[in-house]
């Protein structure tokens, strides 16, 4: 709940960091202790709509700030991300809203097996089943509820905000007052059971939407960049405006995030010739600069620098370096030579 000028959670927090890290390919843990809660019944959602990223801040510190539970989950989508994934993630929407997980889980491995098959295919490449996938769901119209596309086409920024049957009624007077306000222009509507999980299905989507965005146009455009980033609590501009000289190097960029821990994940599809790693890293100095802490969710792999307190961490839990050699920009021998 704290509005402070420090990030809310992100990997190289010393205050959580206790004999293990996240994986960033092999982890040995023999016992893990969650934090948990009873499962809410009938929560209610509402589907937020603004013309300003302002405009779901001032929401976003309503809510952390009332005298009531916290909600169960708040997620942002932009409209650049919100169209990536009704295009490049139909097919992840329909298979997860539609067939079992048991099915699913055949589907998603036929897929990479097709992938990796066809990659050592002359001319076809590594893409081979998502190409095919792609194509056909094309032939299908959207497959969202209607309310949900009607505010695609009204607002540029949503927040699907959901919250326990018992807070209901007090989060509708809440978002009610808000936008009864001078000067807020949004709305917001209370979703059915079917608008909710397509709502949320669409969110989940847009994780791998610009991946397969990228895939499909690797001819045409450069490489994706990947980047989750936790800026600090206090920050109200916290949709970053990127300076004209990084913003001629992309194609697009999509915003999307866990939005009252300010925990975001930015997407950007460079243009043909950019160096991905340049990029990545003027990218990092922008948001550090804002005080902002990276990698929040992710791990390091071979795009961020770890800060010496990870490494001294990673050092302490494995001292052979036996386990994610060369992490972060590390030493990849043997003992850390």
């Amino acid at each position: 709940r704290k509005i402070e000028p420090t990030p809310a959670r992100y990997n190289s927090n010393p205050k959580y960091l206790f004999e293990a890290s996240g994986s960033a390919g092999k982890i040995l843990i023999f016992a893990v202790r969650t934090r948990t809660y009873p499962l809410e019944k009938n929560p209610t959602t509402f589907y937020i709509g603004t013309h300003t990223p302002q405009e779901l801040e001032g929401i976003r510190r309503l809510f952390l700030s009332a005298d009531m539970p916290l909600p169960i989950a708040a997620e942002y989508m932009g409209r650049t991300a919100f169209d990536l994934a009704e295009k490049y993630g139909k097919d992840t929407y329909v298979f997860l809203k539609h067939l079992s997980p048991a099915v699913q889980t055949k589907l998603f491995a036929f897929k990479s097996w097709a992938n990796n098959l066809f990659s050592k295919v002359p001319g076809i490449g590594p893409t081979f089943a998502d190409t095919v996938s792609q194509k056909a769901f094309d032939l299908i119209p959207s497959q969202l509820p209607q309310r949900l596309l009607d505010y695609r086409q009204r607002f540029e920024h949503h927040l699907q905000l959901t919250v326990s049957a018992a807070q209901a009624a007090e989060s509708e007077a809440m978002l009610k007052a808000f936008f009864a306000e001078e000067g807020n222009s949004g709305d917001f509507f209370i979703c059915t059971p079917d608008e909710a999980k397509s709502a949320t299905l669409n969110r989940f989507g847009a994780a791998s939407a610009a991946n397969r965005y990228a895939a499909m146009k690797r001819k045409e455009l450069g490489e994706l960049i990947p980047i989750d980033v936790a800026l600090r609590r206090d920050d109200w501009d916290w949709l970053e405006v990127l300076p004209q000289h990084i913003a001629d190097q992309l194609d697009t960029a999509a915003y999307y995030g866990h939005f009252f821990c300010h925990v975001m994940h930015q997407d950007y599809v460079a243009k043909k010739g950019v160096d991905p790693h340049k990029l990545h890293d003027d990218i990092q100095e922008l948001l550090e600069a804002r005080g902002a802490k990276l990698p929040a969710e992710h791990n390091y792999g071979r795009l961020y620098h770890m800060p010496e307190d990870m490494v001294a961490h990673f050092k302490e839990m494995d001292p052979t370096n036996t386990f994610n050699a060369g992490i972060g920009g590390t030493s990849p021998k043997k003992n850390w030579a």
